[in-house]
């Protein structure tokens, strides 16, 4: 900025040289020490124009009226809280155009001092000639200042902004409840993205372990081809990149000019001027990047870079819900899978023993041992049918105790259809109980055990109920006609399957007893805990 005050103001007019010489370099930066304060402002603002340009020019209109330009440079660098139209806005986007058509310091410098002298004379023609400057009070019938109009219309429309980016922001909170797919919440993100900072471009970038970059997965104004094809380099190799490395939020006014990245293919061919990029993120490494690009000149602001960080700490929770959703799902499944595998093979060695049995009593001479070794098999097959209706229960930790007897009933019935055949068997179970698998195990043995002996050995209807007394369940399977002791078997084989539930039942703390009143039996087991409701 030495430099270009030496050829503005010292250089001779016989002068071709367009540099100074070092020693008058020095000489200018001993006379205006102001200078080197100046240059952290100039660093500051070049995305507006060169540093040189900036500091010489702030150097100029501090020189000339110090308050007004202290209003001036610092609004030329936010452009924050300025309505439409007002010359210093109207500055910005000139600079911005001049930096893109990489215009030289001349011309920069003669866009800065129109725009100076136009704000000049706007706020001459607002009554007010510099900033902190007294101004005469108005009259009472004095019209507004347009200034103040301008204000106050600029203070509401940025509140509007604020408010609608809020509803955005709640908005999308809600549809990622919903649950929706990841190429709808992707989508979904971009859209609202763009729409809250009324930007026409967006996307959604997923970091991509194998090529190292940031691939596009979804996006509003980009051609349909680049989503899902199109990558963006790490580090200063693109502004996403940059933000991705970092773990920072990366926005610039003006990509063109700005040196900290280089400028994407894709962006260019749209004519993108600016940009704001937040990091998604997660339980381990981020996700990827949320951007929004615009192609018309304006400023980003803290508030916006919340809004979008907002959006994109919503959807990296989101995501993560989705990841541990299917990671349960999977170990779900093979969970099923691996139950579904037992109870086959379960199944399969069941039946093999049943059909050793089965053999071996065919073979046996003897009568009595024939008896014992049918009623084996079929002990086997309780065993079976108990564990077919346990793992088809919808949870394996808890049995719905109705539903589970009703399917033993059922088999039992299927599994003696030749004794069954013509009988009825009533069932009477209290729905909403519930009991764990080991005690609905033995349940459903005893009960199986009881029915099947009331249909072998006997005829007519079958009742069976189950209930609470006190602090027990009770099962009672009453079987109306029993058959004559003539027609009995032996004692041994038809006591088997009743001795080995009144173990099981004494093992548990529960007993076994058989009532016969004429030709009705009665078998009642209990069990030590109630059936406990749902």
């Amino acid at each position: 900025m030495a430099n270009l005050l030496w050829r503005e103001e010292r250089r001779r007019a016989n002068t071709q040289s367009r540099t100074a010489t070092a020693a008058e370099i020095q000489q200018i930066l001993a006379d205006y020490p102001r200078l080197r304060e100046l240059r952290g402002l100039a660093r500051r603002m070049v995305g507006l124009a060169r540093a040189s340009v900036i500091g010489y020019f702030a150097f100029v209109v501090e020189r000339e009226d110090p308050a007004l330009a202290a209003t001036f440079l610092s609004g030329l660098e936010t452009g924050a809280d300025l309505p439409r139209g007002h010359p210093i806005l109207a500055l910005r986007n000139t600079l911005l155009r001049l930096r893109g058509e990489e215009a030289s310091q001349e011309q920069q410098l003669a866009a800065l001092q129109e725009g100076w002298r136009r704000f000049k004379a706007h706020a001459t023609e607002a009554g007010r000639g510099g900033a902190g400057r007294a101004a005469a009070p108005a009259p009472a019938s004095r019209p507004a200042s347009p200034i103040v109009d301008g204000a106050i219309a600029s203070a509401i429309a940025e509140l509007q902004r604020r408010k609608e980016q809020q509803s955005i922001t709640a908005a999308f909170s809600q549809f990622v409840m919903s649950r929706p797919s990841e190429a709808a919440l992707l989508q979904e993100t971009a859209r609202v993205a763009a729409r809250g900072l009324g930007a026409a471009y967006s996307k959604v970038l997923q970091y991509d372990g194998p090529s190292s970059s940031l691939l596009l997965r979804a996006g509003i104004g980009w051609p349909a081809e680049a989503i899902g094809h199109t990558s963006f380099a790490l580090g200063a190799g693109s502004p996403a990149g940059l933000a991705f490395t970092t773990g920072r939020a990366i926005f610039s006014d003006n990509i063109t000019a700005d040196q900290r990245f280089s400028l994407p293919p894709l962006l260019k061919a749209h004519g993108i001027i600016r940009q704001v990029n937040v990091v998604i993120g997660g339980k381990g490494a981020p996700y990827g990047v949320l951007e929004v690009d615009d192609t018309t000149p304006g400023h980003y602001d803290g508030a916006d870079i919340s809004f979008l960080a907002a959006l994109a700490n919503s959807l990296g929770l989101a995501l993560e819900l989705a990841r541990d959703s299917a990671e349960r799902d999977h170990l779900l499944l093979g969970r099923a899978a691996a139950m579904a595998d037992l109870q086959h093979r379960t199944r399969n060695s069941l039946q093999l023993v049943h059909t050793v049995l089965t053999l071996q009593a065919d073979d046996a001479e003897d009568e009595a041992a024939r008896r014992l070794l049918e009623a084996s098999a079929q002990r086997i097959i309780t065993i079976g049918m108990v564990t077919e209706q346990i793992h088809q229960s919808v949870e394996q930790e808890a049995v719905e105790l109705c539903g589970y007897l009703k399917g033993l009933v059922a088999a039992v019935q299927d599994g003696l259809a030749e004794l069954a055949e013509g009988r009825s068997v009533a069932l009477d179970a209290g729905s909403g109980c519930v009991w764990p698998a080991k005690r609905a195990e033995l349940l459903g043995i005893v009960m199986t055990e009881l029915l099947t002996n009331a249909l072998q050995y006997g005829r007519g209807a079958v009742q069976v109920r189950f209930f609470d007394i006190a602090a027990s369940a009770r099962l009672e399977v009453n079987n109306h006609d029993v058959l004559p002791p003539s027609a009995m078997p032996a004692v041994q084989a038809r006591g088997t399957g009743l001795r080995i539930a009144a173990a099981l039942l004494r093992e548990h703390g529960g007993a076994l007893t058989v009532h016969h009143t004429g030709q009705a039996e009665q078998a009642v087991a209990e069990f030590p805990w109630p059936s406990a409701p749902l």
